[in-house]
């Protein structure tokens, strides 16, 4: 995506909806959203600030472009 673009609040909502809604379903106790996020595969667990990209993913046409990026 480039830096000049931007991305609406339905787009917003459809990328998180699937998202929040799996956390509901299957996340474990006591974990938080961001833990989450990694053990799902949305991101990669990361430890440095510049690699947060690497291995981002998402659902549907997100997943795609996400790895296409």
């Amino acid at each position: 995506m480039d830096a000049a673009e931007t991305v609406t609040e339905p787009e917003i909502l459809a990328i998180l909806e699937p998202m929040i809604k799996r956390y509901a379903l299957e996340r474990l106790p006591e974990e938080k959203f961001g833990d989450f996020t990694i053990r799902a595969g949305y991101i990669s667990a990361v430890t440095s600030g510049k690699d947060w990209y690497v291995g981002m993913g998402g659902e549907g046409q997100w997943r795609e472009n996400a790895v296409e990026a």
